[in-house]
Protein backbone atom coordinates (compact mmCIF):
# COMPACT_ATOMS: atom_id res chain seq x y z
CA UNK A 1 0.00 0.00 0.00
CA UNK A 2 1.13 3.88 0.11
CA UNK A 3 2.66 5.78 2.26
CA UNK A 4 -0.14 6.56 4.17
CA UNK A 5 -1.56 2.82 4.93
CA UNK A 6 -0.33 1.13 8.02
CA UNK A 7 -1.17 -2.49 7.21
CA UNK A 8 -1.35 -4.64 4.44
CA UNK A 9 -4.91 -5.08 2.38
CA UNK A 10 -4.44 -8.93 2.79
CA UNK A 11 -3.38 -8.78 6.22
CA UNK A 12 -6.63 -5.57 7.06
CA UNK A 13 -8.55 -7.03 10.03
CA UNK A 14 -11.25 -4.97 11.44
CA UNK A 15 -13.03 -5.38 14.50
CA UNK A 16 -16.76 -6.07 14.29
CA UNK A 17 -18.24 -3.38 16.19
CA UNK A 18 -21.48 -4.60 17.89
CA UNK A 19 -23.19 -1.37 18.01
CA UNK A 20 -21.87 -0.63 14.44
CA UNK A 21 -23.38 -4.17 13.05
CA UNK A 22 -27.14 -3.30 14.72
CA UNK A 23 -26.63 -0.09 13.01
CA UNK A 24 -26.05 -1.73 9.75
CA UNK A 25 -28.45 -4.35 10.10
CA UNK A 26 -30.97 -1.28 10.89
CA UNK A 27 -29.92 0.52 7.39
CA UNK A 28 -29.93 -2.99 5.52
CA UNK A 29 -33.94 -3.65 6.56
CA UNK A 30 -34.65 -0.17 5.68
CA UNK A 31 -32.80 -0.57 2.31
CA UNK A 32 -33.84 -3.80 1.79
CA UNK A 33 -36.89 -4.56 3.81
CA UNK A 34 -38.98 -4.68 0.77
CA UNK A 35 -36.86 -7.81 -0.56
CA UNK A 36 -38.21 -9.72 2.52
CA UNK A 37 -41.56 -8.82 1.55
CA UNK A 38 -40.84 -9.85 -1.86
CA UNK A 39 -38.94 -13.17 -1.28
CA UNK A 40 -41.83 -13.93 1.25
CA UNK A 41 -44.69 -13.26 -1.16
CA UNK A 42 -42.48 -14.89 -4.40
CA UNK A 43 -41.95 -18.34 -1.54
CA UNK A 44 -45.32 -17.87 -0.48
CA UNK A 45 -46.58 -17.99 -4.24
CA UNK A 46 -44.41 -21.17 -5.23
CA UNK A 47 -46.01 -23.36 -2.47
CA UNK A 48 -49.58 -22.24 -2.94
CA UNK A 49 -48.96 -23.30 -6.61
CA UNK A 50 -47.20 -26.36 -5.72
CA UNK A 51 -50.14 -27.26 -2.86
CA UNK A 52 -52.97 -26.44 -6.05
CA UNK A 53 -50.67 -28.98 -9.19
CA UNK A 54 -50.01 -31.69 -6.49
CA UNK A 55 -53.51 -31.37 -4.36
CA UNK A 56 -55.64 -34.74 -4.87
CA UNK A 57 -59.56 -35.06 -3.51
CA UNK A 58 -60.50 -37.45 -1.41
CA UNK A 59 -63.52 -38.45 -0.07
CA UNK A 60 -65.16 -40.38 2.85
CA UNK A 61 -68.02 -42.71 2.74
CA UNK A 62 -68.99 -43.89 6.48
CA UNK A 63 -71.66 -45.41 7.93
CA UNK A 64 -72.10 -46.19 11.93
CA UNK A 65 -73.35 -49.70 13.12
CA UNK A 66 -74.23 -51.83 16.38
CA UNK A 67 -72.50 -54.95 16.25
CA UNK A 68 -74.71 -58.09 17.88
CA UNK A 69 -73.74 -61.99 17.96
CA UNK A 70 -77.22 -62.41 18.38
CA UNK A 71 -79.62 -61.32 16.09
CA UNK A 72 -82.51 -60.37 18.46
CA UNK A 73 -80.65 -58.86 21.68
CA UNK A 74 -83.11 -58.58 23.91
CA UNK A 75 -82.95 -60.86 27.13
CA UNK A 76 -79.60 -60.68 28.09
CA UNK A 77 -77.46 -59.49 31.05
CA UNK A 78 -75.93 -56.49 31.57
CA UNK A 79 -72.55 -58.67 32.27
CA UNK A 80 -72.88 -61.05 28.98
CA UNK A 81 -73.50 -57.29 26.93
CA UNK A 82 -69.97 -55.77 28.22
CA UNK A 83 -68.25 -58.72 27.65
CA UNK A 84 -69.47 -58.96 24.12
CA UNK A 85 -68.88 -55.48 23.18
CA UNK A 86 -65.70 -56.03 24.54
CA UNK A 87 -65.02 -59.01 22.92
CA UNK A 88 -66.12 -57.51 19.43
CA UNK A 89 -64.03 -53.88 19.70
CA UNK A 90 -61.08 -55.60 19.86
CA UNK A 91 -61.59 -57.91 16.40
CA UNK A 92 -64.18 -55.53 14.51
CA UNK A 93 -61.24 -53.30 13.58
CA UNK A 94 -58.95 -55.90 12.60
CA UNK A 95 -61.60 -57.99 10.57
CA UNK A 96 -62.56 -55.00 9.18
CA UNK A 97 -58.92 -53.63 7.74
CA UNK A 98 -57.26 -57.18 7.09
CA UNK A 99 -56.16 -58.04 3.75
CA UNK A 100 -58.64 -61.04 3.66
CA UNK A 101 -61.58 -58.77 3.82
CA UNK A 102 -59.82 -56.47 1.13
CA UNK A 103 -58.81 -59.18 -1.35
CA UNK A 104 -62.74 -60.29 -1.29
CA UNK A 105 -63.87 -56.84 -1.92
CA UNK A 106 -60.96 -56.26 -5.18
CA UNK A 107 -62.26 -60.05 -6.15
CA UNK A 108 -66.03 -58.28 -6.74
CA UNK A 109 -65.21 -55.48 -8.38
CA UNK A 110 -62.75 -57.34 -10.41
CA UNK A 111 -59.27 -55.81 -9.69
CA UNK A 112 -56.00 -56.63 -8.68
CA UNK A 113 -56.16 -55.04 -5.21
CA UNK A 114 -58.16 -51.72 -3.88
CA UNK A 115 -56.56 -48.22 -3.44
CA UNK A 116 -59.21 -47.36 -0.92
CA UNK A 117 -58.42 -46.88 2.74
CA UNK A 118 -60.79 -48.23 5.10
CA UNK A 119 -60.72 -47.47 8.67
CA UNK A 120 -62.35 -48.95 11.69
CA UNK A 121 -63.59 -46.91 15.42
CA UNK A 122 -65.06 -48.21 18.41
CA UNK A 123 -66.74 -46.50 20.67
CA UNK A 124 -65.27 -48.05 24.23
CA UNK A 125 -67.61 -50.55 26.21
CA UNK A 126 -70.28 -50.58 23.81
CA UNK A 127 -70.57 -52.04 20.42
CA UNK A 128 -70.85 -49.25 18.11
CA UNK A 129 -68.85 -49.37 15.36
CA UNK A 130 -67.85 -46.88 12.36
CA UNK A 131 -66.77 -47.97 9.26
CA UNK A 132 -65.08 -45.16 7.05
CA UNK A 133 -63.77 -45.62 3.56
CA UNK A 134 -61.80 -43.25 2.03
CA UNK A 135 -61.07 -42.65 -2.13
CA UNK A 136 -60.55 -40.52 -4.78
CA UNK A 137 -63.53 -41.22 -6.38
CA UNK A 138 -66.53 -40.27 -4.60
CA UNK A 139 -68.71 -43.28 -5.75
CA UNK A 140 -65.91 -45.90 -5.00
CA UNK A 141 -65.76 -44.86 -1.48
CA UNK A 142 -69.74 -45.29 -0.76
CA UNK A 143 -68.91 -48.18 -2.92
CA UNK A 144 -66.45 -50.27 -1.17
CA UNK A 145 -68.23 -49.08 1.84
CA UNK A 146 -71.17 -51.35 1.55
CA UNK A 147 -69.00 -54.49 0.11
CA UNK A 148 -67.47 -54.36 3.40
CA UNK A 149 -70.99 -54.26 5.38
CA UNK A 150 -71.93 -56.84 3.03
CA UNK A 151 -68.89 -59.29 3.74
CA UNK A 152 -68.05 -58.43 7.23
CA UNK A 153 -70.18 -61.19 8.69
CA UNK A 154 -68.85 -63.84 6.57
CA UNK A 155 -65.37 -63.07 7.49
CA UNK A 156 -66.08 -62.44 11.12
CA UNK A 157 -67.86 -65.45 11.43
CA UNK A 158 -64.80 -67.95 11.86
CA UNK A 159 -63.39 -65.85 14.76
CA UNK A 160 -66.79 -64.55 16.98
CA UNK A 161 -69.35 -66.38 15.43
CA UNK A 162 -72.30 -65.34 13.44
CA UNK A 163 -72.88 -61.33 14.07
CA UNK A 164 -75.29 -59.33 13.21
CA UNK A 165 -75.04 -55.57 11.83
CA UNK A 166 -77.62 -52.89 12.50
CA UNK A 167 -77.23 -49.82 11.10
CA UNK A 168 -77.82 -46.58 12.53
CA UNK A 169 -76.91 -43.78 9.89
CA UNK A 170 -74.66 -43.40 6.43
CA UNK A 171 -73.11 -40.86 4.73
CA UNK A 172 -74.32 -41.82 1.73
CA UNK A 173 -72.77 -40.70 -1.33
CA UNK A 174 -70.09 -37.69 -0.21
CA UNK A 175 -70.15 -34.49 -2.60
CA UNK A 176 -67.49 -32.83 -0.99
CA UNK A 177 -64.02 -33.92 -0.43
CA UNK A 178 -62.52 -34.22 3.36
CA UNK A 179 -59.05 -32.75 2.31
CA UNK A 180 -60.12 -29.58 1.46
CA UNK A 181 -57.27 -27.11 -0.63
CA UNK A 182 -55.34 -24.83 2.52
CA UNK A 183 -53.64 -21.77 1.24
CA UNK A 184 -53.71 -20.62 4.43
CA UNK A 185 -51.52 -23.59 5.48
CA UNK A 186 -49.46 -23.12 2.21
CA UNK A 187 -48.82 -19.37 2.67
CA UNK A 188 -47.53 -19.90 6.23
CA UNK A 189 -44.89 -22.43 5.50
CA UNK A 190 -43.75 -20.40 2.32
CA UNK A 191 -43.46 -17.35 4.02
CA UNK A 192 -40.69 -18.47 6.51
CA UNK A 193 -38.16 -19.51 4.12
CA UNK A 194 -38.67 -16.37 1.71
CA UNK A 195 -38.36 -14.17 5.14
CA UNK A 196 -35.49 -16.39 6.41
CA UNK A 197 -33.80 -15.65 2.40
CA UNK A 198 -34.51 -12.35 2.77
CA UNK A 199 -33.25 -11.94 6.63
CA UNK A 200 -30.01 -13.57 5.57
CA UNK A 201 -29.14 -11.26 2.38
CA UNK A 202 -29.68 -8.26 4.91
CA UNK A 203 -27.10 -9.75 7.62
CA UNK A 204 -25.03 -10.15 4.73
CA UNK A 205 -25.08 -6.71 3.50
CA UNK A 206 -24.64 -5.70 7.22
CA UNK A 207 -21.67 -7.92 8.18
CA UNK A 208 -20.10 -7.27 4.86
CA UNK A 209 -20.59 -3.94 4.86
CA UNK A 210 -17.60 -1.82 5.97
CA UNK A 211 -17.58 2.11 6.13
CA UNK A 212 -16.04 4.71 8.17
CA UNK A 213 -18.33 5.44 11.92
CA UNK A 214 -15.57 7.19 13.38
CA UNK A 215 -12.36 8.63 13.50
CA UNK A 216 -10.60 5.66 15.19
CA UNK A 217 -11.94 3.74 11.90
CA UNK A 218 -9.38 5.41 9.75
CA UNK A 219 -6.75 6.58 12.17
CA UNK A 220 -6.49 2.75 13.72
CA UNK A 221 -5.64 1.90 9.53
CA UNK A 222 -3.68 4.99 8.19
CA UNK A 223 -1.31 7.89 9.35
CA UNK A 224 -3.69 10.37 7.84
CA UNK A 225 -4.27 13.30 10.26
CA UNK A 226 -7.54 14.02 11.12
CA UNK A 227 -8.21 17.63 10.36
CA UNK A 228 -12.22 17.76 12.04
CA UNK A 229 -15.79 16.51 12.20
CA UNK A 230 -18.67 18.62 10.31
CA UNK A 231 -21.56 17.37 11.85
CA UNK A 232 -24.98 16.70 10.12
CA UNK A 233 -26.96 20.10 9.56
CA UNK A 234 -30.72 20.16 10.27
CA UNK A 235 -32.54 22.96 9.34
CA UNK A 236 -36.21 23.61 9.57
CA UNK A 237 -37.10 23.65 5.68
CA UNK A 238 -39.82 26.92 5.33
CA UNK A 239 -39.81 26.84 1.76
CA UNK A 240 -40.28 24.35 -1.14
CA UNK A 241 -38.74 26.14 -3.84
CA UNK A 242 -35.47 27.29 -2.02
CA UNK A 243 -32.57 25.07 -0.85
CA UNK A 244 -30.93 25.47 2.37
CA UNK A 245 -27.21 26.40 1.61
CA UNK A 246 -24.69 25.50 4.22
CA UNK A 247 -21.76 28.78 3.93
CA UNK A 248 -20.94 30.35 7.13
CA UNK A 249 -22.28 33.54 5.42
CA UNK A 250 -25.87 31.94 6.22
CA UNK A 251 -27.07 33.60 9.32
CA UNK A 252 -29.26 30.84 9.65
CA UNK A 253 -26.13 28.35 9.92
CA UNK A 254 -25.97 26.94 13.54
CA UNK A 255 -22.84 28.42 15.35
CA UNK A 256 -21.75 24.43 16.28
CA UNK A 257 -21.06 24.04 12.54
CA UNK A 258 -19.55 27.38 12.05
CA UNK A 259 -17.38 26.07 15.08
CA UNK A 260 -15.87 22.94 13.54
CA UNK A 261 -15.35 24.78 10.16
CA UNK A 262 -12.78 27.30 12.09
CA UNK A 263 -11.30 24.12 13.82
CA UNK A 264 -10.79 22.97 10.64
CA UNK A 265 -8.76 26.49 9.32
CA UNK A 266 -6.79 26.34 12.04
CA UNK A 267 -5.35 23.23 11.65
CA UNK A 268 -4.64 23.66 8.34
CA UNK A 269 -3.04 26.71 8.45
CA UNK A 270 -0.45 25.17 10.93
CA UNK A 271 -0.10 22.29 8.27
CA UNK A 272 0.28 24.87 5.19
CA UNK A 273 2.28 27.15 6.69
CA UNK A 274 5.81 26.73 5.25
CA UNK A 275 4.17 25.49 1.82
CA UNK A 276 2.50 26.33 -1.25
CA UNK A 277 -0.84 27.14 0.05
CA UNK A 278 -2.37 24.96 -2.82
CA UNK A 279 -5.14 22.63 -1.76
CA UNK A 280 -7.35 19.98 -3.51
CA UNK A 281 -10.35 19.23 -1.65
CA UNK A 282 -11.65 15.29 -2.79
CA UNK A 283 -13.52 12.18 -1.94
CA UNK A 284 -14.11 8.82 -3.05
CA UNK A 285 -17.69 9.35 -4.27
CA UNK A 286 -19.95 11.53 -5.07
CA UNK A 287 -22.20 12.68 -2.06
CA UNK A 288 -19.85 12.94 0.69
CA UNK A 289 -19.37 17.02 0.61
CA UNK A 290 -16.60 18.02 -0.64
CA UNK A 291 -17.85 21.11 -2.27
CA UNK A 292 -19.20 21.94 0.60
CA UNK A 293 -16.24 21.56 2.49
CA UNK A 294 -14.05 23.21 -0.02
CA UNK A 295 -16.74 26.21 0.30
CA UNK A 296 -16.65 26.87 3.57
CA UNK A 297 -12.79 26.41 4.40
CA UNK A 298 -12.14 29.00 1.33
CA UNK A 299 -14.86 31.68 3.44
CA UNK A 300 -13.04 30.63 6.62
CA UNK A 301 -9.82 31.37 5.17
CA UNK A 302 -11.28 34.78 3.62
CA UNK A 303 -12.50 35.90 7.00
CA UNK A 304 -9.25 36.06 8.91
CA UNK A 305 -8.00 38.42 5.75
CA UNK A 306 -6.60 35.98 3.63
CA UNK A 307 -7.05 36.40 0.37
CA UNK A 308 -8.53 33.05 -1.09
CA UNK A 309 -9.46 31.99 -5.03
CA UNK A 310 -11.66 28.63 -4.83
CA UNK A 311 -11.74 26.70 -7.99
CA UNK A 312 -14.16 24.35 -8.81
CA UNK A 313 -12.60 21.64 -11.12
CA UNK A 314 -15.58 19.34 -11.46
CA UNK A 315 -16.64 20.25 -14.60
CA UNK A 316 -18.56 16.85 -15.06
CA UNK A 317 -20.61 18.34 -12.52
CA UNK A 318 -20.06 21.08 -11.73
CA UNK A 319 -22.05 22.66 -8.08
CA UNK A 320 -20.69 25.55 -5.84
CA UNK A 321 -21.71 28.12 -8.92
CA UNK A 322 -25.65 26.61 -8.64
CA UNK A 323 -25.46 25.74 -5.08
CA UNK A 324 -24.44 28.80 -3.36
CA UNK A 325 -26.76 30.79 -5.82
CA UNK A 326 -23.32 32.71 -7.64
CA UNK A 327 -25.56 34.09 -10.25
CA UNK A 328 -26.85 37.31 -8.14
CA UNK A 329 -22.33 37.63 -6.99
CA UNK A 330 -21.53 37.08 -10.41
CA UNK A 331 -23.95 40.13 -11.18
CA UNK A 332 -22.64 42.30 -8.55
CA UNK A 333 -18.67 41.30 -9.75
CA UNK A 334 -19.60 43.60 -13.55
CA UNK A 335 -20.25 46.03 -10.88
CA UNK A 336 -17.28 46.14 -8.72
CA UNK A 337 -15.15 45.91 -12.05
CA UNK A 338 -16.73 49.03 -13.15
CA UNK A 339 -16.04 50.40 -9.36
CA UNK A 340 -19.86 50.66 -9.47
CA UNK A 341 -19.85 52.97 -12.12
CA UNK A 342 -23.56 54.92 -11.77
CA UNK A 343 -23.38 57.27 -14.35
CA UNK A 344 -24.14 57.05 -17.76
CA UNK A 345 -21.06 58.13 -19.19
CA UNK A 346 -18.74 55.75 -17.68
CA UNK A 347 -21.13 52.64 -18.37
CA UNK A 348 -20.95 53.47 -22.52
CA UNK A 349 -17.34 54.25 -21.96
CA UNK A 350 -17.06 50.58 -21.03
CA UNK A 351 -19.71 49.29 -23.08
CA UNK A 352 -16.89 50.47 -25.82
CA UNK A 353 -14.08 49.10 -24.59
CA UNK A 354 -15.92 45.81 -24.05
CA UNK A 355 -17.28 45.99 -27.81
CA UNK A 356 -13.51 46.32 -29.03
CA UNK A 357 -12.65 43.33 -27.45
CA UNK A 358 -15.44 41.23 -28.85
CA UNK A 359 -14.33 42.78 -32.77
CA UNK A 360 -10.68 41.69 -31.81
CA UNK A 361 -11.39 37.90 -30.75
CA UNK A 362 -14.45 38.01 -33.53
CA UNK A 363 -17.29 37.30 -31.80
CA UNK A 364 -20.83 38.48 -31.89
CA UNK A 365 -22.05 40.81 -29.20
CA UNK A 366 -24.90 38.42 -28.11
CA UNK A 367 -22.13 35.47 -27.88
CA UNK A 368 -19.60 37.47 -26.15
CA UNK A 369 -22.43 38.64 -23.36
CA UNK A 370 -23.49 35.06 -22.21
CA UNK A 371 -19.71 33.90 -22.35
CA UNK A 372 -19.04 36.84 -19.39
CA UNK A 373 -22.49 35.54 -17.92
CA UNK A 374 -21.76 31.72 -17.67
CA UNK A 375 -17.83 32.73 -17.53
CA UNK A 376 -16.03 29.42 -16.21
CA UNK A 377 -13.11 27.44 -15.23
CA UNK A 378 -13.81 25.56 -18.49
CA UNK A 379 -13.94 29.05 -20.81
CA UNK A 380 -10.36 30.07 -19.19
CA UNK A 381 -8.78 26.61 -20.10
CA UNK A 382 -10.13 27.08 -24.08
CA UNK A 383 -9.10 30.48 -24.26
CA UNK A 384 -12.30 31.61 -24.63
CA UNK A 385 -12.72 34.43 -21.66
CA UNK A 386 -9.63 35.70 -19.49
CA UNK A 387 -9.15 34.82 -16.01
CA UNK A 388 -9.55 38.21 -14.83
CA UNK A 389 -12.73 38.44 -16.58
CA UNK A 390 -14.03 34.90 -15.03
CA UNK A 391 -13.26 35.50 -11.70
CA UNK A 392 -16.24 35.93 -9.40
CA UNK A 393 -15.68 38.22 -6.87
CA UNK A 394 -17.65 37.28 -3.15
CA UNK A 395 -18.65 40.53 -2.08
CA UNK A 396 -17.46 41.65 1.16
CA UNK A 397 -14.76 39.88 1.49
CA UNK A 398 -11.29 38.81 -0.35
CA UNK A 399 -12.50 35.69 -2.33
CA UNK A 400 -12.79 34.74 -5.77
CA UNK A 401 -14.25 32.06 -7.11
CA UNK A 402 -13.68 30.32 -10.41
CA UNK A 403 -16.59 27.73 -11.21
CA UNK A 404 -18.88 26.86 -14.60
CA UNK A 405 -22.55 26.88 -14.33
CA UNK A 406 -22.77 23.64 -16.59
CA UNK A 407 -21.21 20.51 -17.26
CA UNK A 408 -18.94 19.84 -20.31
CA UNK A 409 -18.27 16.86 -22.15
CA UNK A 410 -14.35 16.90 -22.37
CA UNK A 411 -13.90 17.69 -18.39
CA UNK A 412 -10.71 15.38 -18.36
CA UNK A 413 -9.10 16.48 -21.61
CA UNK A 414 -9.25 19.96 -20.94
CA UNK A 415 -8.00 19.46 -16.75
CA UNK A 416 -5.05 17.12 -18.16
CA UNK A 417 -3.29 20.26 -20.31
CA UNK A 418 -0.40 22.29 -19.69
CA UNK A 419 -2.22 25.26 -19.65
CA UNK A 420 -4.13 23.87 -16.30
CA UNK A 421 -0.65 23.84 -14.67
CA UNK A 422 -0.34 27.29 -15.88
CA UNK A 423 -3.18 28.76 -14.72
CA UNK A 424 -2.89 27.05 -11.47
CA UNK A 425 0.82 29.12 -10.93
CA UNK A 426 -0.74 31.55 -11.99
CA UNK A 427 -3.59 32.09 -9.61
CA UNK A 428 -0.90 31.15 -6.95
CA UNK A 429 0.48 34.38 -7.65
CA UNK A 430 -2.72 36.30 -6.72
CA UNK A 431 -4.04 34.88 -4.12
CA UNK A 432 -2.86 33.35 -0.41
CA UNK A 433 -4.30 29.96 -0.27
CA UNK A 434 -5.81 28.29 -3.89
CA UNK A 435 -8.65 25.63 -3.24
CA UNK A 436 -9.22 23.29 -5.89
CA UNK A 437 -12.61 21.46 -5.64
CA UNK A 438 -11.78 18.33 -7.77
CA UNK A 439 -13.70 15.10 -8.81
CA UNK A 440 -14.34 11.95 -6.63
CA UNK A 441 -11.26 9.77 -7.08
CA UNK A 442 -12.29 6.73 -6.91
CA UNK A 443 -14.92 7.93 -10.02
CA UNK A 444 -12.73 9.57 -12.44
CA UNK A 445 -9.25 10.38 -12.98
CA UNK A 446 -9.37 14.08 -13.02
CA UNK A 447 -8.20 14.48 -9.21
CA UNK A 448 -5.18 12.65 -9.65
CA UNK A 449 -4.10 14.76 -12.20
CA UNK A 450 -5.27 17.79 -10.33
CA UNK A 451 -3.33 16.47 -7.34
CA UNK A 452 0.14 16.64 -9.87
CA UNK A 453 -0.43 20.46 -9.59
CA UNK A 454 -0.95 20.98 -5.68
CA UNK A 455 0.90 20.80 -2.69
CA UNK A 456 -1.98 19.42 -0.30
CA UNK A 457 -4.72 17.00 -0.75
CA UNK A 458 -7.93 17.24 1.80
CA UNK A 459 -9.88 14.03 1.98
CA UNK A 460 -13.65 14.24 2.34
CA UNK A 461 -15.41 11.18 4.21
CA UNK A 462 -18.78 10.84 4.72
CA UNK A 463 -19.31 8.89 7.66
CA UNK A 464 -21.03 5.45 6.69
CA UNK A 465 -21.10 5.84 3.45
CA UNK A 466 -17.98 5.17 0.89
CA UNK A 467 -16.89 1.61 1.38
CA UNK A 468 -13.34 1.47 3.46
CA UNK A 469 -11.68 -0.63 0.25
CA UNK A 470 -12.56 2.56 -2.03
CA UNK A 471 -11.48 5.10 0.70
CA UNK A 472 -7.68 3.13 0.93
CA UNK A 473 -7.53 2.69 -2.55
CA UNK A 474 -7.82 5.91 -3.58
CA UNK A 475 -5.28 6.97 -0.52
CA UNK A 476 -2.77 4.89 -2.05
CA UNK A 477 -3.49 6.14 -5.26
CA UNK A 478 -3.55 9.78 -4.92
CA UNK A 479 -0.10 9.23 -2.73
CA UNK A 480 1.50 7.56 -5.55
CA UNK A 481 0.23 9.22 -8.68
CA UNK A 482 1.26 12.65 -7.13
CA UNK A 483 3.91 14.20 -4.77
CA UNK A 484 1.29 15.94 -3.32
CA UNK A 485 0.50 15.27 0.54
CA UNK A 486 -2.78 14.17 1.99
CA UNK A 487 -2.60 16.95 4.73
CA UNK A 488 -5.62 14.99 6.64
CA UNK A 489 -9.12 13.95 6.17
CA UNK A 490 -12.59 15.54 7.47
CA UNK A 491 -15.01 13.44 8.86
CA UNK A 492 -18.81 14.96 7.48
CA UNK A 493 -22.06 14.70 7.87
CA UNK A 494 -21.65 13.16 11.73
CA UNK A 495 -24.62 12.33 13.84
CA UNK A 496 -24.66 12.23 17.88
CA UNK A 497 -25.61 8.43 17.88
CA UNK A 498 -21.85 7.87 16.72
CA UNK A 499 -19.27 10.03 17.74
CA UNK A 500 -21.06 12.04 20.47
CA UNK A 501 -20.56 15.14 19.77
CA UNK A 502 -23.62 16.87 21.53
CA UNK A 503 -25.28 18.47 18.14
CA UNK A 504 -27.86 17.43 16.14
CA UNK A 505 -30.61 19.45 17.53
CA UNK A 506 -31.87 19.88 14.17
CA UNK A 507 -35.61 20.59 12.76
CA UNK A 508 -35.40 17.73 10.32
CA UNK A 509 -33.63 18.53 6.96
CA UNK A 510 -30.39 18.23 6.44
CA UNK A 511 -28.62 19.64 2.82
CA UNK A 512 -25.60 20.91 1.01
CA UNK A 513 -23.88 16.90 0.62
CA UNK A 514 -22.32 16.86 -2.13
Amino acid sequence: MGKYIKTSENDLEITLDMYNTLKNLWKGTLKFGWLIIVLASLSAAIYCQRTWRNYIPFYTASATFTVNTREDARGTSMYEEVLRASQLSKTFPYIITSSVLRNDIARELGLPYITESIYADTIEDTNLFTIRVTSADPKRAYEVLHLVIDNYSRIAEPVVGRTYLTMLNESGIPTEPYNRISYRASIKKGVIPGGLLGLAFIALYALSRRTIYKVEDLAKLTSIKHLGSLPRVKIKKRSKKKEFIISLQNEKLPRWYQECVYKIRTRVEKIMENKEKTILVTSAIQGEGKSTVAYNLALSLAEVGKKVILVDCDLHNPTIRKRMDLFETDKRKNLNKTNNMESTSILNEAAVALQDTIEAIGCPLEQKANILQDAGLSHVLKGEISLEDALIRYEGLNLSILADLEPINNATEILGTSRMRGLIEELENQADYVILDSPPAAILSDASDLAKLVEGIIYVVKQDYAMLDQILKNFEYLSESSNAEIIGFVLNDTTTSFNGYGYGKGYGYGYGYR
